[in-house]
């Protein structure tokens, strides 16, 4: 069995990760052949996963263990011509975390990966979008609510929350913030 894994933050987490794809090699009773190892982000290219495979085809494992599915393909597509592949040439996949042998896998189960590894990796997306966003120094989120404060202290001499609310636009909520704000009421 030949070990995969990638790690972005750094090397305690990486050689933790590979103690534990060994530890779960050993409960399993697979030689372990083979660790390969890329640094870098789900969207940056894996040589060392391309080299494993490359082994594997040449006959020095059976298989390729990693954490999770996600970590050696970038979309759904990969992970259908990557299962496709290696069943055809009768090698597995084995996904630690998310619990799935390609070997012993049934359809349902293999749906229930693939669905699962599309919400991982759109969520990867999403989390990325966002960093890259706040990088930008993009404000993120809905823009503030900008609050005519005299008008709703002014309003408040003669008017209960529930009809400034009514009148300004704003929630009852914010009206009754600002009259806090102002000691009010």
């Amino acid at each position: 069995m030949l070990i995969y894994t990638r790690n972005a933050s750094g090397k305690f987490k990486l050689f933790s990760e590979i103690r534990k794809l060994r530890n779960f090699a050993r409960r399993n009773r697979w030689k372990v052949s083979g660790v390969y190892t890329d640094r870098g982000e789900e969207t940056e290219a894996h040589p060392e996963f391309d080299r494993a495979l490359e082994n594997l085809r040449a006959g020095k494992a059976k298989g390729i263990l990693v954490p999770r599915i996600s970590m050696c393909v970038a979309s759904l597509k990969e992970a259908v011509v990557l299962l496709d592949s290696l069943h055809r040439d009768a090698f597995c996949l084995v996904s630690m975390e998310d619990d799935f042998d390609s070997e012993k896998a049934s359809s349902a189960e293999t749906i229930r990966v693939l669905a699962k590894l599309e919400r991982e990796l759109f969520s990867n997306r999403v989390k990325s979008g966002l960093a890259s966003a706040r990088a930008e120094g993009q404000q993120l989120g809905r823009p503030k609510l900008k609050i005519s404060e005299n008008r709703v202290l002014r309003l408040a001499k003669r008017k209960s929350i529930r009809q400034i609310a009514r009148t300004t636009g704003y929630s009852q909520t914010t009206v009754w913030r600002v009259l806090q704000k102002h000691n009010r009421k």
